[in-house]
């Protein structure tokens, strides 16, 4: 659930928060008995902020304008994770201190087909959600509205029909519309693929020989008896190039033609530009260079 109340903002005391990562999440629990009897505006106002209710995943993503780092409780969330212990804690709207134990990445297929890709996102075990922080976005050069039950995207500067929708409405908060993205999933190359690449496609029955004689080399166990599909590749013949039955009988009789450009460089003179003509008996050959492709026909 999401909120906070005014002596937890921390616009009202910068000071306080100064140098820390907020998310304004809490859980939801049951009021005591104490807190059942007393009644004001401002408890009224914050059991208010805690009713709202979303089915919760470790792909779910809600999209929160309290925190200010993208945020996440679930390993499995994270394409990469960099575990490290970060001397920054994380306040969550419950006032208790969570310890940062690592940044990653995630990514988020939408609906509509792209994907949200969030980087620095800070990983501690004590946080049951994944938060989207608006601020982060906001930041990256995006602007983000909710209009009508929806949450739109779009790159600052560009028009309404730049606009994405990546999330709606549930149970009175907001999450992403879509699910985790499947590009997390990856194969693993094996020692003996990845030495055999990092060696210039050495044979494979040939490297557990070199990881003998070379230091530094791990022992490599042979896992493919097959044959490298590059070497293979590299090896092979060019078949010729059919003959023409075609053959010039005199000078000029027939000519090959051909333009080419633009360079990706402009010479010293600015030309972009060259066609040339090679007359098929004699084999002479004329080349010119142009400035545009449009002066092709005038050099004929």
């Amino acid at each position: 659930m999401l909120g906070h109340i005014s002596k937890d903002c921390p616009q009202n005391n910068p000071k306080k928060n100064k140098g820390k990562f907020h998310a304004h999440a809490v859980e939801e629990e049951k009021p005591s008995k104490k807190a059942k009897e007393e009644s004001s505006d401002k408890e009224y106002v914050l059991i208010s902020a805690l009713t709202g209710s979303v089915s919760l995943g470790n792909d779910t993503w809600i999209v929160d304008s309290g925190a200010s780092k993208h945020m996440t409780g679930f390993e499995s969330s994270l394409s990469s994770l960099e575990k490290k212990e970060s001397p920054h804690k994380v306040k969550l709207g419950d006032d208790f201190q969570y310890s940062i134990k690592g940044v990653g990445e995630a990514s988020y297929k939408l609906d509509s087909g792209k994907s949200i890709r969030m980087k620095g996102v800070l990983f501690f075990p004590g946080l049951k959600k994944n938060l989207l922080s608006i601020s982060a976005l906001e930041k990256k050069g995006f602007i983000i509205a909710f209009v009508d039950g929806e949450v739109l995207l779009w790159p600052r500067g560009k028009t309404i029909e730049d606009v994405v929708v990546i999330g709606e409405e549930e149970g009175g908060l907001y999450k992403l519309k879509g699910s985790a993205d499947l590009a997390l999933i990856h194969n693993t190359v094996s020692p003996c693929e990845l030495w055999h690449r990092r060696l210039a496609h050495f044979n494979y029955k040939a490297l557990p020989i070199v990881s003998k004689v070379v230091t530094g080399l791990p022992k490599i166990q042979v896992d493919n008896s097959g044959v490298c599909k590059g070497f293979s590749q590299g090896k092979n013949v060019k078949n010729p190039l059919p003959s023409s039955d075609m053959k010039a009988e005199g000078i000029l009789n027939l000519i090959h033609l051909d333009a080419c450009g633009p360079m990706t460089a402009s010479s010293l003179s600015g030309y972009d530009y060259y066609v040339s003509f090679i007359d098929d008996f004699s084999r002479k050959t004329w080349i010119y260079f142009l400035k545009s492709k449009d002066e092709v026909f005038s050099k004929f």
